[in-house]
């Protein structure tokens, strides 16, 4: 599965639990969550660099480490429906490319 298509299940989802939040946030969450399921680490030099961007790696990590640090947002509030939600649409699918 491209992070494309992982960031446009992830941002669905976020929206539908977030509807108030922010739309830079739920992106760079979804964007997070995709970079995290390509990589298969949380290391944010990993991570940013399944992310498809114009921006050069540091600039990534930059905005996920900036991203993260956000006193209001609870990454695993966030996090944990929407990385249930990938996992049934992919488990039964196939192993991760």
């Amino acid at each position: 599965m491209s992070a494309n298509q992982l960031y446009h299940i992830g941002h669905t989802r976020i929206a539908q639990l977030r509807a108030s939040e922010r739309l830079t946030r739920t992106r760079n969450m979804a964007w997070l969550i995709a970079g995290i399921f390509l990589s298969r680490a949380v290391h944010l030099s990993r991570v940013a660099g399944k992310i498809p961007s114009r921006a050069d790696l540091p600039s990534a990590v930059r905005r996920l480490s900036r991203f993260l640090d956000n006193p209001r947002i609870r990454v695993r509030e966030w996090y944990a429906p929407v990385a249930r939600d990938l996992l049934d649409y992919i488990g039964p699918r196939k192993k991760f490319a």
